[in-house]
């Protein structure tokens, strides 16, 4: 009866070990799926993602209109980062203030002309570096730019420059529903940044060109229609001329 008991117990313990054993492995099998399965969603997320830039980029790439351009960067942007306000602001003349260009969901008291330096845009422009802002502003850069009171919506900012010229400044924002902006969304807008920089400068080049281009035909057309006014003017008398010419030589 001893030894009976004594080899259950054993038994017992022996199993017990088994199962804890097989219970871990199954616990580190377990583990290493879902990780595996996080892993595997977060590349899909990020393909995704990557996709959906390259092609907003071929896209606007592919507009020439200035005007169109503009509004399909924003729009690209909006359904890139799921934002429900965008503007984009570009610089004047003198590069000393930027003035938006486009928007959307934007109220219609917003300043429309911000110097450079003051306010989030105008600092984004003025150091060339994109921002984020979640919550409550805790950045002294930028405290100063929001309402007292009023806690700063999820935001991003980009500086927009083609081939090391300031072109102007890319904004979203997100005002309802769940979505914070991460670094990893700033840094999805920076990329997209570039492109949509690349973009405005080949418009505007493209509309230079276009205005150029119809300057000459107009010229043409009126060095055209010149000479026919010069011809005409001239063909009438030099025609009676010929005819006095004639009839002397004749006469003669």
């Amino acid at each position: 009866t001893d030894v009976l008991r004594v080899a259950f117990i054993v038994l017992a313990v022996a199993f017990t070990l088994y199962v804890w054993e097989r219970e871990r492995a199954l616990s580190r099998v377990e583990a290493a799926l879902i990780e595996e399965r996080v892993l595997s969603t977060a590349l899909s997320n990020r393909v995704r993602e990557l996709t959906a830039l390259s092609q907003a980029s071929r896209a606007v790439a592919s507009v020439l209109s200035l005007d169109d351009v503009l509004g399909l960067i924003l729009e690209s942007a909006q359904d890139l980062l799921g934002a429900t306000e965008g503007s984009l602001m570009l610089f004047d003349a003198d590069k000393s203030t930027l003035r938006i260009a486009a928007s959307v969901g934007l109220n219609r008291d917003v300043t429309k002309v911000i110097p450079v330096g003051e306010s989030v845009a105008g600092w984004v422009a003025e150091f060339r570096e994109p921002v984020i802002l979640r919550g409550d502003v805790s950045d002294s850069r930028f405290r100063a730019f929001i309402p007292k009171g009023r806690p700063a919506r999820s935001a991003m900012s980009a500086p927009l420059y083609a081939r090391a010229e300031p072109v102007g400044v890319l904004n979203v924002s997100v005002t309802s529903g769940d979505r914070r902006y991460t670094e990893h969304d700033l840094r999805a807008l920076s990329v997209f940044a570039e492109h949509a920089a690349i973009a405005i400068a080949n418009a505007r080049l493209f509309e230079r060109e276009r205005q150029t281009s119809t300057r000459l035909a107009d010229l043409d057309e009126r060095r055209r229609e010149f000479l026919s006014v010069i011809t005409h003017d001239l063909k009438t008398p030099l025609t009676s001329i010929l005819g006095y010419a004639s009839l002397l030589r004749d006469r003669g």
